[in-house]
């Protein structure tokens, strides 16, 4: 009881300090009276520190939330304009700027490539807003990424993977909250504000090599929905998701879902092997492959529910199952040695496999004055498996080898986190606590039996 009383003191204490907090928001338009889509709007200091900054929808209007009173310069810039800054004085309430006109730059647009990003370099990370043209050439999230080309960050395009330069992990975020492959390919590039890329991040991204995190456009209404579907007449071969988003007011729901799956009716492989032994005899045994079946699928599903009280507080629940076959996986083979091919033996190898893993991940953030934060994040996870193998040798008639397993298991995990964080001009400083608990149970039986329980 006492612990709840101090949960709930301490909850109404962060309501009490929350700095009062102010608007900025209006439209830019061109000198004929057009909005600018994608024009880069940012928000700064009068010591040019970075306060705000992302680009204008397709209205050409923008919004930054959750201001101090201060004075600020405002840099508005975009493709075939000129920039124009504005000066912000004695700001200490909302305030709508209305229209404001750019002119055309005054060279021709045909004799200007423009290939790279802006990029504000921050003291922690550096900050990209891209060009309308990488946004227009983007299909999602993934895509918008390849094309900034961010150093030691290496993207395929094939295998859909993000990685760094030296093989190690790169955290993916959005909106602070960490994400998925998945939840970054379902990113429209219209509702991307910037994205952030730090480049060296601290020990709270658990010794990650980089950390990308998209800043996302708070819609107030409306929504959409988006399918995207590969699939062949010809083979058993499909991807497919769809994407769905809905805004009402402070809140946003959200549906997501892709999956594929493989079949191949006639697969099968060839090795070559060798032995060498300590008498200096070798061996070379030759495996040649009978067609067999094959096949594979997976299922990734997220549902999310946020709510956003301007910059103040940010909530996100999020449901995860990941649910992945192999229902197929057989090989018949005959395998010899080379020096006598007629003393060989016929081998099946059998195997299947399935994974179901259901999360649920809630995350609360608190922003304060003077640039505090208040994180806090927990991860239940499930994962239930099995795995079959049953594999086997035979000459003639004998049986020589006959080997079976099956593995059933089971996990449990719940992960907590608590981040207090602190933003100076010249760093950032973070200081939390987390704690990792995990039950993991399996059962293997078939050839041999035995239980683990690791508690």
């Amino acid at each position: 009881m006492k612990k709840i009383f101090s949960v709930l003191f301490f909850i109404i204490l962060c309501q009490t300090i929350t700095a009062q907090s102010f608007q900025i928001k209006g439209s830019i338009l061109s000198k004929a009276k057009q909005p600018i889509e994608f024009a880069n709007v940012v928000l700064r200091k009068a010591d040019s520190t970075f306060v705000n900054g992302g680009m204008t929808d397709a209205k050409g209007k923008f919004s930054m939330e959750n201001l101090e009173k201060g004075i600020y310069n405002l840099q508005i810039s975009s493709l075939g304009y000129q920039t124009k800054n504005l000066e912000i004085r004695d700001f200490n309430k909302d305030t709508d700027l209305g229209t404001i006109e750019i002119d055309s730059a005054a060279i021709a647009l045909n004799e200007v490539v423009v290939t790279a990003a802006k990029v504000i370099n921050e003291a922690d990370r550096k900050i990209l807003l891209p060009t309308s043209k990488q946004m227009k050439a983007a299909t999602n999230g993934f895509d918008l990424l390849q094309q900034l080309n961010l150093r030691r960050i290496q993207i395929d395009v094939m295998r859909n993977t993000i990685a760094a330069s030296g093989g190690g992990e790169v955290d993916l975020r959005i909106n602070g909250v960490k994400s998925s492959i998945q939840e970054v390919m379902s990113l429209r590039p219209e509702d991307i504000l910037r994205i952030e890329h730090h480049e060296d991040p601290g020990l709270r991204y658990e010794g990650a090599e980089a950390v990308i995190d998209y800043i996302t456009r708070r819609r107030n209404s409306g929504g959409f929905i988006s399918f995207d579907t590969e699939t062949s007449p010809h083979v058993a071969f499909g991807n497919n998701s769809v994407t769905a988003k809905f805004n009402y007011k402070k809140s946003e729901f959200g549906l997501f879902y892709t999956g594929g799956y493989r079949s191949v009716d006639h697969m099968w492989r060839e090795n070559s092997e060798t032995f060498n032994f300590p008498d200096g005899r070798s061996l070379t045994r030759m495996e040649d492959g009978t067609p067999d079946k094959w096949s594979m699928n997976w299922n990734y599903m997220q549902m999310n529910y946020n709510y956003q009280q301007g910059k103040e507080w940010f909530f996100n629940a999020t449901l995860r199952a990941n649910i992945n076959g192999n229902p197929k996986q057989n090989f018949n083979s005959y395998l010899y040695p080379t020096n006598n091919p007629s003393n060989g033996v016929y081998m099946t190898d059998r195997s299947s496999s399935w994974e179901r893993r259901p999360s649920l991940d809630l995350y609360y953030q608190r922003n304060f004055k003077n640039q505090q934060s208040l994180i806090l994040n927990v991860v239940g996870t499930y994962m239930d498996s099995n795995s079959k193998r049953h594999y086997k040798e035979m000459q003639d008639t004998e049986t020589l080898t006959d080997l079976f397993s099956n593995v059933d298991g089971n996990k449990y995990s719940i992960i907590g986190e608590g981040i207090y964080e602190k933003t100076f001009k010249a760093g950032r400083l973070s200081t939390g606590i987390k704690h990792t608990q995990s039950f993991t149970d399996n059962e293997y039986t078939g050839s041999s039996v035995s239980k683990t329980d690791m508690r």
